[in-house]
């Protein structure tokens, strides 16, 4: 860690930087669904009751953002507002207290007497308890006569269930009804929304939808959830398991659940969403050009696809690595926009595509990733690399994220690199990869820079300076300006790859001493011909030499390190001057 100063925060208590985006319920509409959520909120107040709403999506969706946006909509003059939340009672195995807890929120909320509580207590474990049974039932049943057989089972059963009902509904109507004269106009009625339902478990999600049906459908009251369908047919089916015909589990959800309200995801404006999220509340982009806002809204979409809570996971994972960045390397906030959709792609990789991304860092941590990318580029988009054959989605986004990172036509593979290693702070799983931090590579090569000053018979220079951060340090020969060698250093090995940039012919030539060259230098290493024109990113064609026998990992063999790339180099220099290959 640096001894850097903390850019203190602004006036109004923000970081000048970096920010982050609240992984909260959105009170306002920052999709552009205000259709939907206004013409919910006007069906809820005209509704015929008893009704049942589900709000239906995926985890990360925005259900629980809609619910919230439909209770600012709604005119509190016509709806009494109460709001009950399953999360703790998931979280802190409770579930078997969320039944009756629910009834006595609500009792509560309609400020109902203490001893009606106290009755409700006593009339409905019992019968709770028969309700998380399964024994329903033996044959013939479906959706329907579930329903139907809990209610008369019970109601048989416990002859207090008809006077709770009872009592139930005058509490309902003491809030939602006036009198005139021996009339009674029902001029309100009570809202409930129960959010967080898919994070119980299937059997327990039914067993709750079937105490609504069985305790509290009662005239003036709308029960807004927010629950996955397709975890409800699964508790029923759990629950049931053999009493239940398979194509019944529909029929029992329709019967609980009178409308049900898709999340509309496909219409969400995710394009202004996302711009909003990284100019105001990230603060990475000022005004982004339309150009690099497609790029963004394109990779984005065929990774994570239009679910806010995901992109906003996204988002919080991208300033971090932006802080952990900054403490190394100042630089980060200068960053180009291209350099920053560069990050946010390889995060998307991560969070959508974690097979392939594990498979580009093992290429990394193997010395490999090059070649890899090498081979993929001749292949022209096939992907054949990995263990098993892509799907069209994963195949799609890999075209996407390697054309984010080309560079004169040219896919820049040390950005590929240094983003791909700088991602691994922010994985789900621990990493056993030990990716080496920036100084590390600073020190190697301003050692390997005072080592290479005293070889006089050494022909190459450094082209940018020794202020290298990575693996990658490029050298020129002085007398022969396109004769070119990039040297690497990995964790359990090293590499040099040598050639011509302009030469095709020298490079044809080495191709034709593939043998000899195998031969001089491969009793201890992995050598390998690089063919003209067959290099799609920024590395030399040419002779590429790996040695698997040392590492940056001991400091104490960097001195031999040194010495093998210089010996390697001026072998292969001498080979090139005795068989008159560079000509």
């Amino acid at each position: 860690m640096t001894n850097k100063q903390v850019q203190q925060p602004d006036s109004k208590g923000k970081n000048p930087y970096f920010g982050t985006v609240k992984d909260m319920p959105a009170e306002a509409d920052l999709l552009g669904i205000n259709k939907y959520t206004d013409g919910l909120s006007k069906f809820i107040m005209n509704c015929e009751t008893p009704m049942t709403i589900a709000i239906q999506g995926d985890w990360g969706t925005g259900k629980s953002s809609i619910m919230k946006q439909v209770q600012n909509s709604l005119c509190k003059e016509s709806v009494e507002i109460v709001e009950f939340n399953t999360w703790q009672y998931s979280q802190f195995h409770m579930e078997d207290q969320l039944a009756l807890s629910l009834i006595s929120e609500l009792i509560k909320e309609l400020h109902g007497e203490q001893k009606l509580i106290e009755k409700v207590f006593t009339a409905t474990i019992p019968i709770l308890k028969e309700l998380s049974s399964k024994a329903i039932s033996k044959t013939g049943v479906n959706g329907e006569v579930v329903v139907a057989n809990v209610i008369t089972a019970f109601t048989n059963q416990v002859s207090g269930i008809k006077k709770f009902k009872e009592e139930f509904q005058k509490l309902v109507d003491k809030k939602t009804c006036t009198t005139d004269g021996d009339d009674k106009i029902r001029n309100k009625r009570v809202v409930v929304f129960i959010d967080d339902l898919d994070r119980l478990s299937p059997v327990k999600a039914v067993e709750l939808l079937e105490v609504l049906k069985l305790f509290l459908d009662c005239e003036g009251c709308v029960f807004v959830l927010a629950i996955d369908s397709e975890l409800v047919i699964k508790g029923i089916y759990d629950k049931y398991d053999e009493l239940i015909q398979e194509d019944k589990g529909k029929s029992f959800f329709d019967k609980i659940i009178q409308v049900p309200f898709a999340v509309p995801t496909k219409q969400y404006d995710i394009r202004a969403f996302i711009k909003k999220s990284l100019e105001e509340d990230l603060k990475t982009f000022q005004d982004i050009p339309d150009p690099n806002l497609n790029d963004i809204v394109n990779i984005i979409s065929n990774s994570l696809g239009n679910n806010p809570r995901g992109i906003k996971r996204l988002f919080n994972h991208y300033s971090l690595l932006l802080y952990i960045q900054e403490t190394e390397d100042d630089s980060v906030r200068n960053w180009s926009n291209e350099e920053k959709i560069q990050l946010l792609s390889v995060l998307c990789l991560q969070l959508s595509f974690g097979r392939i991304y594990n498979k580009l860092l093992d290429l990394i941590e193997s010395a490999r990733l090059e070649d890899c990318l090498l081979e993929i580029s001749n292949k022209k988009g096939d992907f054949e690399l990995f263990d098993e054959p892509l799907k069209d989605s994963e195949q799609n986004y890999l075209e996407i994220f390697f054309r984010g990172f080309e560079k004169e036509g040219k896919i820049d593979i040390e950005s590929i690199e240094s983003k791909l290693q700088l991602s691994t702070s922010t994985s789900m799983t621990v990493q056993e990869r030990d990716f080496t931090k920036a100084e590390v590579f600073l020190r190697f090569w301003r050692e390997f820079s005072k080592y290479i000053s005293e070889q006089k018979e050494f022909e190459y220079e450094h082209t940018t300076g020794n202020d290298v951060k990575s693996r990658y340090y490029r050298v020129k020969n002085k007398t022969e300006e396109s004769l070119h060698c990039e040297f690497r250093v990995n964790k359990t090995s090293v590499g040099l790859v040598y050639g011509d940039t302009k030469n095709q012919s020298f490079n044809k030539k080495l191709l034709e001493k593939k043998n000899q060259i195998a031969e001089k230098f491969g009793s201890e290493n992995d050598v390998h011909i690089r063919e003209w024109n067959k290099n799609s990113y920024n590395n030399i064609p040419g002779v590429r030499i790996m040695n698997s026998n040392f590492g940056w990992e001991n400091e104490a063999e960097w001195t031999k390190i040194f010495s093998w790339f210089i010996t390697t180099l001026n072998s292969l220099s001498e080979v090139v001057k005795k068989d008159n290959l560079y000509q």
